[in-house]
């Protein structure tokens, strides 16, 4: 997620509509955030654990404990949540398989 109080956290609204994480300690969203300039968006899922880094600072990590959730493949997708209107703008984009 990106925006208000949710940056770098995970949410599951296809299964549990929930958040599934909670900001790691020592993330300070006045610092951490380069408030209306570009923030570098880096996503590491691996086997069952996705971490979510912003600006090289880990926000968030979630382990997946449900077998059967953990298998699932899918494809990769960015989302705009439903609401008021508002844009989101994506750059340099790159998917890196891991070994």
């Amino acid at each position: 997620d990106m925006g208000f109080k949710y940056w770098g956290l995970i949410y599951d609204q296809g299964r549990r509509n929930s958040l599934l994480t909670k900001h790691e300690e020592g993330i300070d969203l006045k610092k951490d955030i380069n408030w209306g300039d570009w923030n570098d968006y880096r996503v590491v899922c691996k086997d069952n654990v996705i971490e979510v880094f912003i600006n090289g600072k880990l926000f968030s990590k979630h382990t997946e404990k449900d077998a059967d959730i953990a298998k699932v493949k899918g494809i990769i997708g960015l989302q705009l949540h439903a609401g008021p209107p508002s844009v989101r703008y994506y750059r340099n984009i790159r998917i890196k398989e891991l070994d």
